[in-house]
């Protein structure tokens, strides 16, 4: 699954108009039907959910640019697994919490699965 998170991740840094970091600036345009709200106190950095009718995306409004970033990523990846987490029972929910995040770090800060097994191998040799 962190292969098509990877090459999910190659599209949508191809179709960004600009650096990846500025998601949330592109966010509206790209993705129209859903909905992003930046809330105050949010006890989550971020969660996602479906209201019936449309997908709504809440993230914490005091987090850092990237921090905020990183988050609208990780919910859209959660959003574009959900009808396959809904299908399956083979991954746990830190499973898919763990795709999301490597969905994230790939668009913002790409790096291969082979690139990071070297660095793995330099680290450990």
């Amino acid at each position: 699954m962190r292969h098509v998170a990877e090459a999910q991740a190659r599209v949508l840094r191809g179709a960004l108009p600009g650096p990846a970091r500025q998601f949330p600036d592109y966010m509206p345009d790209m993705f129209s039907n859903i909905t992003v709200e930046y809330i105050a106190d949010l006890p989550a950095a971020g969660l996602s959910f479906w209201n019936g009718h449309r997908w709504h995306i809440h993230v914490r409004k005091d987090d850092p640019d990237d921090e905020r970033a990183f988050t609208l990523l990780h919910q859209i990846k959660r959003i574009i697994d959900h009808p396959l987490q809904r299908q399956t029972t083979r991954f746990t929910e830190a499973d898919w919490h763990a795709l999301a995040d490597h969905f994230a770090h790939q668009v913002l800060n790409p790096i291969s699965t082979q690139e990071r097994k070297e660095a793995s191998y330099e680290r450990h040799s």
